[in-house]
């Protein structure tokens, strides 16, 4: 039926947007560690704007005519949001999982050049904690 197909799109969209970004050889694009989490972090949000944003542009165009648009709104998140939920929990926690080197310090599992608790970590720490 059309609504199952129209869901189909909607999961595929947010199943492309959810991956990890290591999967794309983003070394070569992103220019360090700070990008690809900066990225990792903010695709699922833009991908749900970019949701949000066509079923406005649906609704606007004379689809949908059956709900209101909160509960069109209401119905995606519920259905999208469990799916982003786990990719953008691991993303997040990336910048937590530290280890603790002979010299004392501590530096992340993920890019071993950004030492843990001070310089370019804190400035990540808000993007984390968003």
């Amino acid at each position: 039926t059309q609504s199952t197909w129209g869901a189909q799109r909607a999961l595929s969209v947010f199943t492309a947007a959810s991956l990890d970004v290591n999967l794309f050889a983003s070394e070569c694009t992103l220019p360090g560690f700070e990008a690809k989490y900066a990225v990792a972090i903010l695709a699922p949000a833009a991908v749900a704007a970019l949701v949000a944003a066509e079923l406005v542009v649906l609704r606007l165009a004379g689809f949908g005519r059956g709900a209101g648009l909160g509960q069109q709104l209401l119905a995606a998140l519920v259905l999208l949001g469990p799916l982003t939920y786990l990719p953008l929990s691991r993303s997040a926690l990336t910048l937590l999982d530290c280890t603790r080197l002979p010299d004392g310090r501590y530096y992340l599992d993920a890019s071993m050049c950004v030492e843990c608790f001070a310089g370019r970590w804190l400035g990540l720490l808000p993007l984390g904690l968003w």
